[in-house]
């Protein structure tokens, strides 16, 4: 009888506590919710990735025409008898290369207002009238050239640097330059060919200033010759750090 009764009461359901249920359930629910939301941001991910190889792939087609235009252009003035001439460059990496000895005061705040605050440090900036008269009176201390295609990539790449929350933060990803320059910029730069493109084109996102509300931008815009190293507009210039160089030996 003690045995009968050992297996009757074994047979008999277990009653599961309330709590242990409702924890059952939200685990549940929360590991639905976490493979739903990873399912969704692969798809996402693909698509951008799609983007990111379409534009990049447009902006290669309109490096090549460009280069093909000038080849043509080349060829037919040679065949007239005439010489071609180039359009003037939009752009400039500065570079400085001496420190603060002996340096008058008003050539050291136009170092500061041109971000060049160490030696080896380099920045590009937009051709005009008022940055070229400020590179003539500090040109003692810095050299600048017009940079190519391969040198703003190879500088973005290589020794990119963005300014995020107030650190210094090496671009090595795409989702970096798409969190900080996506909405102020429209969705016009999400990744790094946006951002050598933008730099080498040396474009205006004028409408992110027509629309933020501030007067003040559009002034400093055209008074202060000063470039970030990542997009020619006031919202940029915060992102943009300086590119670090390495003394020869």
């Amino acid at each position: 009888e003690i045995f009968l009764a050992a297996a009757l009461v074994s047979a008999m359901p277990v009653a599961v506590p309330e709590s242990v249920l409702k924890k059952r359930k939200r685990a549940e629910k929360w590991q639905s919710e976490k493979e739903t939301a990873a399912k969704a941001a692969e798809g996402e991910a693909k698509k951008k990735k799609e983007e990111i190889f379409k534009r990049a792939e447009a902006y290669v087609k309109e490096y090549r025409d460009k280069e093909e235009q000038l080849i043509t252009l080349k060829r037919a003035a040679r065949k007239a008898g005439t010489f071609h001439v180039p359009p003037e460059e939009k752009l400039l990496f500065v570079m400085r290369l001496r420190g603060i000895n002996g340096m008058e005061p008003k050539m050291r705040h136009i170092m500061q207002v041109l971000r060049l605050l160490q030696i080896n440090n380099g920045v590009f900036m937009r051709v005009n009238k008022a940055t070229m008269n400020m590179l003539v009176k500090v040109d003692p201390y810095i050299m600048y050239g017009y940079p190519n295609l391969k040198t703003v990539r190879d500088l973005v790449y290589k020794r990119g640097y963005a300014k995020i929350n107030g650190q210094r933060i090496p671009l090595t990803d795409n989702k970096i330059i798409e969190d900080a320059l996506s909405k102020k910029t429209k969705g016009s730069i999400i990744c790094m060919e946006d951002l050598v493109h933008e730099i080498y084109t040396v474009r205006m996102a004028l409408a992110t200033l027509l629309h933020s509300g501030r007067r003040c931008l559009l002034r400093v815009l055209c008074t202060r010759p000063v470039v970030a190293s990542c997009l020619f507009s006031a919202r940029a210039t915060s992102f943009a750090v300086h590119f670090p160089a390495v003394a020869p030996k």
